[in-house]
């Protein structure tokens, strides 16, 4: 078997078991054909007897029929019922010979109809060869078809066919097969005696092969069963498909869903790594932030200081120089200083030998007061009734200052 045809075959179903099942005589009798190597065989036989009342009895067939199918672990299989004798119409006709089966089978339909033998009610006819040129036709209303298959629904089986086995049809046991005319089938290995022969066979299971046989084809011959028609062994195993569509929908999905989770996961950290990012900018942007403004305050303070200093000149060792003459009786009270003009001193001396001395003083100092000082004012002054003092006010021009 080819790649192609091998795959096909994966979605694929194949019919390989059927369960005839009839009623004869209040006794149901079930019976298993399965496709072992190559042919149909008869793979198992059972019977028990059915006590319901006789509106019951359909219903109790299919619930008996599901217990004997799940013994036997084919619950899952196609059955095909025959009909008990009496509750199809049958009669026999001739028709035109060489009339095609599909047409053979609207003839049938039509013959009942003029026969009048429903009475305008709804029906379902069918018609088999038997010999001599004649044809077997069967009608069943669909009424009792429909209770037959309400029943075996309720029982959880599945009715593939209902069938009219014919008053002739009866199948020999011939040591390990069955036959009818020249259609045989094999009787399963594990059914047979030690000598290789079947010794159990019961007539009453012919009618509960018949219709099985014909569904699966296991005997070629036109037969009265409903559906009648071509019966399709193989197809498409629609439900494996289904399953199979289902797992690859999921699949995708599963590979989509976990796609979107991963971008979602991937997107998250990318955010979280944005705002860490962001934090540390923002830190660094703060912290140039207060950088700048700490640069900018000592610049203005540098340029406070320069701007100070080009005003009062070199104020520091103006003090300091002073601050080393020091001579009693001399308190001085104001000083007056700006760049580029002289420095004003003010004060108080208690004795005008005291002032001399001061004079004296700032005039040896010539490394820093290179012109001396000049006495701009004296006069003697009474303060708070304390004494005499001398209030004194005095010029001096400072090294690196021009004199006004």
């Amino acid at each position: 078997m080819s790649g192609w045809d091998g795959f096909r075959e994966k979605w694929r179903r194949h019919v390989t078991r059927v369960a005839g099942v009839a009623l004869r005589d209040n006794m149901l009798h079930v019976v298993g054909l399965e496709w072992r190597d190559e042919a149909w065989e008869a793979s198992f036989f059972c019977h028990v007897m059915l006590q319901a009342p006789e509106e019951e009895l359909v219903q109790d067939l299919a619930e008996k029929t599901a217990c004997l199918l799940a013994q036997k672990g084919w619950e899952q299989e196609r059955v095909v019922f025959a009909l008990p004798e009496g509750m199809a119409t049958v009669f026999e006709e001739s028709f035109p010979p060489g009339t095609e089966p599909e047409e053979l089978q609207e003839m049938a339909r039509y013959e009942v109809e003029a026969r009048g033998l429903f009475s305008g009610s709804t029906f379902r006819a069918a018609c088999a060869p038997a010999g001599d040129g004649l044809q077997i036709v069967a009608a069943v209303a669909e009424s009792q078809l429909a209770s037959i298959y309400e029943a075996f629904l309720s029982a959880d089986l599945e009715l593939w066919g209902v069938a009219v086995p014919p008053e002739n049809f009866s199948l020999l046991c011939e040591g390990d097969a069955l036959s009818w005319g020249e259609e045989k089938f094999k009787i399963a290995p594990q059914l047979l005696g030690e000598d290789g022969t079947f010794h159990g066979w019961d007539e009453g299971a012919s009618a509960a092969i018949y219709g099985a046989a014909l569904m699966v084809q296991a005997i070629h011959q036109p037969g009265l069963v409903f559906p009648f028609g071509a019966v399709q062994l193989s197809g498409w195993a629609c439900g494996r498909i289904a399953l199979a569509a289902c797992a690859v929908v999921f699949v995708v999905l599963a590979t989509l869903t976990s796609w979107d989770a991963y971008a979602y996961f991937t997107a998250q950290k990318d955010v979280r790594q944005a705002r860490s990012d962001l934090a540390m900018l923002y830190g660094d942007t703060q912290h140039m932030e207060e950088e700048r403004e700490e640069k900018s305050w000592v610049e203005q303070h540098d340029a406070a200081l320069r701007k100070l200093t080009e005003e009062a000149g070199p104020a520091p060792a103006v003090l300091a120089h002073l601050g080393r003459l020091s001579v009693d009786g001399i308190c001085l009270g104001k000083l007056d200083f700006s760049a580029g003009k002289p420095l004003i001193l003010e004060g108080e001396a208690v004795t005008f030998d005291a002032l001399a001395e001061y004079l004296q003083g700032l005039s040896q100092d010539t490394a820093f007061f290179p012109n001396g000082p000049q006495l701009r004012d004296s006069s003697r002054s009474d303060k708070n009734g304390d004494g005499e003092t001398i209030h004194f006010s005095l010029e001096l021009d400072v090294m690196g200052k021009e004199a006004p």
